[in-house]
């Protein structure tokens, strides 16, 4: 006895492979580092994508780097003063 059992596997591949697919997109929207502001101190991850297929060297430039970040300076620290003697 024959069961056509092949269009059943196909459309649960077919199924398989489209959640799959939205997954990926979603991830890729999600992680997309395109035009991404990021503030000083942030940790960031996310993908880059590049326009070209030959290897050459990542080049990124700061936009708006007139602003100059300067990094905060600690307050001096104070000398402690001696307890008086005979005051333990």
């Amino acid at each position: 006895m024959f069961l056509p059992t092949g269009p059943f596997i196909a459309a649960g591949n077919m199924i398989g492979a489209g959640t799959a697919n939205k997954n990926m997109r979603n991830e890729l929207a999600r992680y997309d580092m395109t035009n991404k502001v990021i503030r000083p101190g942030e940790t960031v991850y996310g993908l880059l994508p590049l326009r070209e297929t030959n290897v050459a060297p990542l080049k990124l430039t700061l936009r708006n780097s007139a602003t100059t970040i300067a990094p905060a300076t600690a307050p001096a620290a104070t000398p402690a003063t001696p307890a008086p003697a005979g005051s333990n």
